[in-house]
C-alpha cells in the first residue's frame, strides 16, 4: 500500500529494466522477500540467535582448544597420577595434593588405562561436552529450550567464565559434577527418583563437599532418591577404600589436609580470615551466621510455589553455605551454582536483582582490577577475597528473597475463595518453553 500522493519505488536491475516480481528494494528499508514471495523472518529472537550462537560457539571452542594445548594442567596430572598408582597397586594418598575420596579415585581410575596424552585429550573433550549438557539440562528444567538465544547466551557466559575456563585449563572434574547435578535436578523434577538418586550419588562420590545436597530429596520426602544417592556414595567409597594400597594414609594425610586451612587456592571464610589475620573467634561467628542463614533459606523456601525455582534455591543455598563454611573451597566450584543462576529465566527469582549479579561477577569472572599507580596490595586483596564476598552476598540475597516470599505466602493463601491456597501451575520441563513470563 502506497500513501496517496507519493510515488511507488519500483525495483530495477542494474540496466534500468524492471526487476522480477518479489524482489525488494533493500536500500529503501523494505522487508527482504524470498524468491517465492515469502517475507524473511527478522524477529528479535532470530536476530539474537544469529548474533549469539556464532559468538558462543567460537568462544567456547577457543576455550576448549586452549585447554587441549595445556597438557601440563596440574589438576589433571594429580588425578591421572593417582589413578595410575591405584591401578598399579602403589600408595595414592601419600601425595598431599591428591584430595579425591576413595569413591572418586575408583571412578577416575579408568583414566590411567590410556597413555597420559591420550587420556588428557579424552578427558578434556568429555569435560568440555559436560558444559553444554549441564546448561541444556538446567534450561530444560527452567522450561526453556537450549536452542533459543538464551541457550547461546548461557554458553557464551560459561565460555568466558573463570569457573569453566580454569576447570578446563587445569583438567578438573567440576564440569562433570555440574552435568551430573543438572541431570539429578531434571530427573528429580520428572519424578524419576532412582535415576535422580544415581546422579546425586555420583556427584557425592566424586566431590563429598556436595554431600549436603542429600537434604534436597529429604526435604521433599523423596526417600527413594536419598537412599539411592547415599547408597551409591557409600558403596563406591567403601570399595575404593578397600582396594587402595596403604589406605591408612587417607585418614592420616588426606583428611587432615582437607580439614586444614590451606593458604593457596582457598576461598573459604576461614581462609579469608587467615588472610586478613582475624582471630579464630571471628571465624566461628561467621561460620555460625552462614549456617543459620542456610537453615533459614531452606525453611523459608518451603513456600516458594514454583518447583524449579524452589529446588534451585535450595541447592544454591546448600552449596553456598558449604563453600563458605568448609575449610577448603575453590573459586571454580562455583559452576555448581548454575541452576540457581538460571532461575533468572523463571517469572519469580532471586536472580532478578542487581546484587545477585554483582555476586556472580565476583565469583565467576577472570577480571583482575589493578593499575600501575595502585598499591599491589589492592589487587592481592581483591583476588583473595572476591569469591568469598560473592558467595556471601548471594547467600544474603537468597535469604532476603525467600524471607519476603515466606511473609507474603499467608496473604496469598487468603486471596482465593474460602481462603483456599492457590496452587502454582506445574513446571514445564519438556524443553519447549513455558507460558509463564
Amino acid at each position: 500500500m502506497v500513501a496517496e500522493g507519493s510515488a511507488a519505488v519500483v525495483p530495477t536491475k542494474d540496466d534500468g529494466s524492471p526487476a522480477p516480481d518479489g524482489a525488494a528494494d533493500v536500500s529503501s528499508g523494505e522487508a527482504l522477500v524470498r524468491p517465492g514471495g515469502a517475507e524473511r523472518s527478522t524477529t528479535p529472537q532470530r536476530v539474537l540467535s544469529s548474533v549469539l550462537w556464532p559468538l558462543a560457539i567460537l568462544s567456547y571452542l577457543h576455550t576448549v582448544s586452549a585447554a587441549l594445548a595445556n597438557f601440563g594442567g596440574i589438576d589433571f596430572q594429580i588425578i591421572y597420577g593417582g589413578a595410575s598408582d591405584f591401578l598399579q597397586g602403589r600408595p595414592v594418598y601419600d601425595d598431599m595434593d591428591y584430595l579425591f575420596f576413595p569413591g572418586g579415585l575408583l571412578l577416575s581410575s579408568p583414566m590411567a588405562v590410556a597413555l597420559p596424552e591420550t587420556s588428557h585429550l579424552i578427558f578434556v573433550l568429555l569435560a568440555a561436552l559436560c558444559v553444554p549438557v549441564a546448561a541444556a539440562a538446567v534450561l530444560q528444567m527452567m522450561g526453556r529450550s537450549w536452542r533459543s538465544p538464551i541457550g547461546a547466551g548461557v554458553l557464551l557466559g560459561l565460555a568466558v567464565s573463570e569457573t569453566v575456563t580454569i576447570t578446563l585449563l587445569l583438567g578438573n572434574v567440576n564440569t562433570w559434577l555440574a552435568a551430573l547435578q543438572a541431570l539429578f535436578l531434571l530427573l528429580f523434577l520428572r519424578r524419576r527418583d532412582a535415576a535422580a538418586g544415581l546422579m546425586l550419588g555420583l556427584v557425592i562420590a566424586l566431590k563429598p563437599v556436595a554431600g549436603p545436597l542429600l537434604l534436597v530429596p529429604l526435604l521433599a520426602r523423596r526417600w527413594a532418591t536419598a537412599a539411592v544417592a547415599a547408597g551409591i556414595a557409600v558403596v563406591l567409597n567403601t570399595v575404593g577404600f578397600l582396594l587402595v594400597a596403604e589406605r591408612g594414609q587417607f585418614m592420616s594425610i588426606t583428611v587432615g589436609e582437607l580439614t586444614s586451612i590451606r593458604d593457596r587456592a582457598n576461598s573459604s571464610l576461614a581462609a579469608a580470615a587467615a588472610f586478613l589475620e582475624l582471630p579464630s573467634g571471628v571465624v566461628l561467628v561467621a561460620r555460625t551466621a552462614v549456617a543459620v542463614l542456610v537453615v533459614l533459606v531452606l525453611v523459608w523456601s518451603s513456600r516458594v510455589e514454583d518447583e524449579p525455582t524452589r529446588l534451585a534455591v535450595q541447592v544454591g543455598a546448600l552449596m553456598l553455605g558449604t563453600f563458605l563454611v568448609a575449610s577448603l573451597s575453590e573459586m571454580y566450584w562455583s559452576v555448581l551454582l548454575l541452576p540457581l543462576i538460571l532461575t533468572v529465566c523463571r517469572p519469580s527469582s532471586p536472580m532478578h536483582s542487581w546484587p545477585a549479579w554483582l555476586a556472580v561477577y565476583l565469583f565467576a569472572t577472570l577480571d583482575i582490577w589493578a593499575a600501575p599507580q595502585w598499591s599491589p596490595e589492592i589487587a592481592e586483596y581483591y583476588i583473595q577475597l572476591r569469591p568469598t564476598a560473592g558467595w556471601a552476598l548471594l547467600l544474603i540475597v537468597l535469604a532476603v528473597w525467600t524471607w519476603r516470599r515466606y511473609r507474603a505466602a499467608p496473604a496469598e493463601r487468603t486471596n482465593g475463595p474460602r481462603h483456599v491456597r492457590r496452587r502454582a501451575a506445574p513446571a514445564d520441563v519438556s524443553g519447549f518453553g513455558t507460558s509463564e513470563g
